[in-house]
């Protein structure tokens, strides 16, 4: 029988560990001090920093998506395994395997929603905003 591993490159898991280390590579290229005049003193060079990185993380953010993105595309390549792999070795410790009662109850899930399929009681796509209950 086939089975579905737990692990998976698209994981939230991996997403935290990959934007970790995407931050860490771009904040290395952050200077300490943005603004030389603020040398030495230690609030205001903070502040600016904190700003900059603030500002930065929308580039992090996106970047790290697109890994991700890329990386459940190409999930069986060992190289994209090789490069997630800080992240899939985290689920290890944030995902278990279900027990019984878990896939009984996700089997009668699956089991209702085909049978309503079946049934034509599935709800359907609303074309437009005015379609929507008040």
């Amino acid at each position: 029988p086939w089975m579905q591993t737990r692990l998976h490159p698209r994981c939230g898991t991996s997403f935290a560990v990959v934007v970790l280390l995407v931050s860490m590579l771009l904040f290395t290229f952050v200077p300490r001090y943005p603004i030389a005049a603020l040398e030495g003193m230690w609030l205001p060079s903070t502040m600016v920093r904190f700003v900059l990185e603030v500002a930065i993380l929308p580039l992090v953010s996106g970047i790290s998506y697109e890994m991700i993105r890329l990386a459940g595309k190409f999930r069986s390549s060992a190289l994209v395994t090789a490069l997630f792999w800080p992240g899939l070795m985290t689920q290890y410790i944030t995902t278990k395997e279900p027990d019984e009662s878990q896939i009984e109850v996700a089997l009668s899930a699956l089991k209702a929603v085909v049978d309503a399929e079946a049934l034509g009681l599935t709800p359907k796509p609303l074309e437009t905003a005015e379609e929507l209950p008040a």
